[in-house]
């Protein structure tokens, strides 16, 4: 993963944040309705992803510092939980 540990960190307090304002059982069945798309964790990654940084304005240009991949990367390890056999 190339993303300073730091930045990792902020990204996984943020995304944190954004899903402590939802009851866990919601979270999991939004998870589960992805649909339309090949891999439907990666999707779910990416929308928690987009909700948090209309919430967190700041990641934004944290973000910009890096290679998409790897931002999946991370957000793929803070998200773990979420996956789906």
């Amino acid at each position: 993963m190339k993303i300073t540990k730091q930045h990792f960190e902020d990204l996984e307090n943020h995304i944190k944040h954004t899903l402590s304002q939802y009851p866990e059982e919601e979270i999991t069945q939004a998870r589960k309705t992805v649909k339309f798309v090949k891999n439907q964790f990666i999707a779910f990654c990416w929308l928690v992803l987009h909700k948090t940084v209309k919430e967190h304005q700041s990641l934004r240009q944290l973000l910009d510092n890096y290679l998409d991949s790897h931002i999946e990367t991370a957000i793929k390890k803070i998200l773990i939980k979420y996956k789906l056999s």
